[in-house]
């Protein structure tokens, strides 16, 4: 836009901004990047001053001019793929593969069962949706949104094991939405006292490898306590 964009003085400004930083992080084109924001505004009943595949093309460069590293890492997450369909070792960014395994900093890993090119050079797998077998894409931007998301679980999962362990006598943590931790406490704890507790967990990483690993990461978290997920939302 040319000028600073702030929440309160300009929410459809940010709301395009917003909108392009979820989308166009993996690969997101003009022409799905101009249907998601048409979507999402009458969604939002956000009256769009310019909703042209013109302009949706504009945000997508600018993203991508922006955030020259992301486009990058797609390009050798691109790279990588036919090197994980032959089992043989390397690494994308911080992030090792070898035998069709790529390795998260936990141990865990991301694995695509018969990963293979088709004849119109797409990458395909073998996935599961309910009981029934599909076959699932892959390219650069789809393999960086897998890698993003599930190293993005692991601060959390750390969170909710740590609170189990430390409080589990008073609490309960009972389930998550996106990057929401929800938990129960026993009434005997002061609220302040609890929701100190929930926060300090979210902001911190005790396990020892991820926190090398997440070394220099801001953490931040918001809580709120209420008598039910409803009046906390």
């Amino acid at each position: 836009y040319g000028y600073a964009v702030t929440k309160e003085d300009h929410p459809v400004e940010r709301f395009v901004g917003k909108t392009a930083v979820l989308g166009c992080g993996y690969g997101c084109g003009a022409t799905l990047f101009a249907s998601m924001l048409r979507v999402s505004a009458r969604q939002q009943r956000i009256v769009l001053p310019d909703e042209s595949d013109e302009f949706a093309a504009t945000v997508v460069g600018a993203y991508r001019a922006a955030n020259q590293k992301i486009v990058r890492f797609w390009w050798e997450a691109q790279d990588a793929i036919p090197r994980l369909a032959a089992g043989v070792s390397g690494s994308i960014g911080p992030y090792h593969y070898t035998d069709g395994k790529l390795f998260l900093p936990n141990g865990q890993y991301l694995y695509y069962p018969n990963l293979r090119r088709k004849e119109n050079d797409e990458w395909v797998y073998d996935k599961r949706m309910g009981r029934t077998q599909v076959e699932a894409r892959l390219y650069g931007p789809k393999l960086v949104e897998n890698i993003t998301q599930a190293v993005a679980r692991l601060p959390m999962c750390d969170a909710i094991a740590r609170l189990w362990t430390d409080y589990g006598r008073w609490c309960r943590p009972v389930f998550t939405v996106h990057d929401e931790v929800v938990t129960l406490w026993h009434e005997s704890v002061p609220k302040e006292e609890a929701m100190a507790a929930v926060k300090y967990a979210l902001t911190t990483i005790k396990d020892t490898t991820l926190s090398q690993f997440f070394s220099g990461l801001p953490l931040a978290a918001e809580v709120k306590a209420g008598a039910s997920y409803g009046e906390v939302k």
